[in-house]
């Protein structure tokens, strides 16, 4: 045995680190350091057991033969090294890593499981995390532990190691760490000299308690606070808030974060500097009451701006404020000022057009009324073809001035209304007893309508008109033999019970009278008109398969207008196929969008003096000039082309089959055939040979 520990202490001199500095030694421990190339001592320590423990080791050719172990600890971790025979150090030489399982059996007879890993080309067992920090505590405070070491994918190799007397490990373990300790702990010191504060800090608490180390941290803190209040009285408040951010829960640097910026913003605002306020508010966070006032730059902005004569800026800048404080009010005090001042100067027409939009205001009313230069503006605002705002459902309500009397106006809304059903009755009798006078219609228009749509001061400039109200029944005759097809129409007037409305809108004469056609157009959307148009289909059909003869269909219509300004529902010849065609539209029991109609006083001074039109205000029976009759407007016949469909391609078919320019039958249906024919057409006619059959081929073609 003495041979072999002589040959075990020979082979670790060989295969160990050289060290010529002084060790440290206790018990069977002993604490060296490595050398450098030039066998020099390096201040990088290490503790071993300086004798190899004698045990024995199996494997499938030798049982209980002579072994040795070496344990080595340093500030990398710790290993095993393995020797069998007493002489040969095990090696791992192959490409891949080998596993070993390791039992730890403590002097009470605890056992702990622990794994280890040879690398590949390596000599040493290393343990990593928990596996070394449970050998270490064995060996730390039990006075004997033993090692059984199998092969983890060979258990037939295994090793038996006993250390009767393990006293003496801790204090070389705790000399060696001391040594790294101080080591670290100056070069903790050396980047805290240098500025690398981080760095330092994270060293230092690697080092836990050894000396002062834990106190760095709260040096740290203590200097970043100082640090803090010197930048913010310089008025650097970005860095002045990161030092307070980075001292922690030193004092109350917690509750002074965003404070520099909050100083700052209270200095651009000061400045005038408002955008830039507004973002050191938000930077501020949560400090002092720096939410509440974010917007607050933008209210002094306006402020500022509407001093400075700036309205329109002001005005921006009190919407950028949004709920700030009275804002809103600031923004109505806004355009007040501007009209006050446009009036000053003159500018009377613009002044105007904004006291119009702040009736009710202040003394706006009375500035109207009483300012000569004002009023004069305000009646010619009302001019017929202006836009107007008059009245209010959340925003003002834009109206087009459509006729004029005297003082008063007559006013259409721009816009659509959507309103309830002409009528409630789903089932509307023959006896045509639906009209304006009883519909449901006229009564929300002049209750809730008006109700809700007008002030009370609004409401004494609009007068009641007295309207006469006029129906029709047409009744639309059509023959049909084969393809042939002709149709006429049959009108009937019904004069219907006069009413007074406030609020009313205007029936299909009125409509044609008194709009143009851009005025109709409002939208993409249908509106109705005030009288009602009944129509009837009689229709002949004589054929192979059956003859029929008599009322074919009753449809009754609230006339009304198409988004294109077409007017649908004037009784003549040529809307009545319209009307017919769109008559899902305008059934009296669907609601529908409406452009309600009011005649005001806009001249409080006026004394009323022309007679009454058709529509017109009743303050007074004056005599009734006598109507100009509405011209019958001429038939304008659709342009039919390749894809139409319909009667109206029969029509055309006929006549072309009829002139000789297409053979074959009428089959409704507009092809290449129809287009090649339409073309020879338009040729014998002297038309621009197009294809597609306009009004002006088609009233040729009828010998219209």
């Amino acid at each position: 045995m003495k041979k072999l520990c002589m040959l075990l202490t020979i082979l670790l001199a060989l295969a160990l680190p050289i060290s010529l500095a002084e060790e440290t030694a206790s018990g069977i421990w002993q604490m060296t350091y490595y050398v450098d190339e030039f066998r020099m001592p390096t201040d990088e320590a290490y503790v071993r057991n300086a004798e190899p423990i004698e045990g024995i080791f199996s494997n499938s050719a030798t049982t209980d033969s002579p072994a040795g172990l070496v344990i080595l600890l340093d500030e990398r971790g710790l290993c095993f090294m393995l020797y069998e025979y007493g002489s040969n150090l095990v090696k791992n030489s192959f490409s891949t890593d080998h596993g070993y399982n390791i039992t730890l059996r403590d002097a009470a007879g605890n056992k702990t499981h622990l794994t280890g890993t040879m690398p590949a080309g390596s000599d040493r067992v290393v343990f990593y995390d928990r596996g070394a920090d449970t050998i270490i505590d064995a060996l730390s405070t039990s006075a004997t532990v033993m090692f059984y070491i199998e092969e983890a994918n060979n258990p037939t190799t295994n090793y038996l190691f006993t250390i009767e007397d393990t006293k003496g490990f801790a204090d070389v373990v705790s000399t060696m760490t001391g040594g790294f300790n101080e080591r670290d702990y100056q070069a903790a010191v050396a980047l805290w000299d240098a500025g690398d504060y981080h760095a330092a800090l994270e060293a230092f608490a690697k080092l836990g308690d050894y000396k002062d180390s834990a106190e760095w941290d709260g040096k740290y803190r203590a200097m970043m606070y100082a640090q803090g209040e010197v930048l913010l009285e310089a008025g650097d408040y970005a860095d002045a808030n990161d030092a307070f951010i980075e001292a922690g829960d030193y004092e109350d640097a917690r509750s002074r974060v965003g404070e520099p910026y909050y100083v700052q913003a209270e200095a651009l605002l000061e400045a005038g500097e408002y955008n830039a306020a507004n973002q050191a508010f938000i930077h501020a966070g949560s400090y002092s009451d720096a939410a509440e006032r974010v917007l607050e730059p933008f209210y002094a902005q306006g402020i500022a701006l509407r001093a400075s004569g700036d309205f329109d800026g002001a005005v921006e800048a009190f919407l950028c404020a949004g709920e700030y404080k009275d804002a809103a009010g600031q923004i109505t005090e806004t355009y007040y000022q501007k009209a006050n001042t446009l009036s000053k100067s003159g500018n009377y027409t613009e002044a105007y057009s904004v006291y119009a939009t702040l009736r009710g205001y202040k003394d706006v009313n009375e500035i109207i009324l009483n300012d000569p230069g004002i009023f004069d503006a305000y009646i010619d605002s009302f001019d017929v073809g202006n836009t107007v705002c008059f009245g209010a459902y959340g925003e003002p309500i834009e109206w087009i001035v459509i006729d004029e009397r005297g003082g008063d106006r007559m006013l259409m809304s721009k816009g659509l209304q959507y309103a309830p059903a002409f009528s409630n009755d789903t089932e509307i009798s023959t006896t045509h007893d639906v009209s304006w006078s009883n519909s449901n219609l006229r009564k929300y228009l002049n209750t809730d309508f008006y109700d809700s749509h007008f002030s009370d001061e609004e409401k004494t400039q609009i007068l009641e008109t007295h309207l006469s109200n006029t129906d029709y029944v047409v009744y639309r005759n059509e023959i049909r033999l084969g393809a042939y097809r002709s149709e006429s129409s049959i009108k009937e007037a019904l004069t219907r019970e006069a009413t007074d409305d406030k609020v009313f809108i205007l029936d299909a004469d009125q409509c044609v009278e008194l709009l143009s056609d851009e005025t109709m157009k409002a939208g993409l959307d249908n509106w109705r008109l005030r009288s009602v148009l009944y129509i009837y289909n009689r229709a002949n059909f004589i054929g192979t398969q059956y003859y029929r003869q008599g009322i074919d269909a009753y449809i009754p219509f609230g006339t009304g207008v198409n988004y294109s300004g077409e007017v649908m529902g004037v009784v003549n010849e040529r809307l009545i196929t319209s009307i017919y065609a769109k008559q899902t539209d305008f059934d009296l029991d669907d609601a529908i969008f409406v452009r309600p109609v009011i005649w005001i006083r806009v001249d409080p001074n006026y004394v009323e003096s022309t007679p009454e039109p058709t529509a017109t205000p009743t303050p007074k029976p004056t005599p009734t000039l006598k109507p100009t009759p509405s011209p019958t407007p001429k038939i304008v016949y659709p342009t039919l082309q390749i894809g139409s469909k319909g009667d109206d391609v029969v029509r055309l078919q006929q006549a072309l089959i009829d002139g000789g320019y297409l053979s074959g039958r009428a089959d409704g249906d507009f092809g290449k055939g129809t287009e090649a024919a339409v073309k020879a057409a338009q040729q014998a006619f002297g038309l621009e040979q197009t294809g597609a059959a306009d009004d002006a081929l088609q009233k040729k073609l009828y010998g219209e």
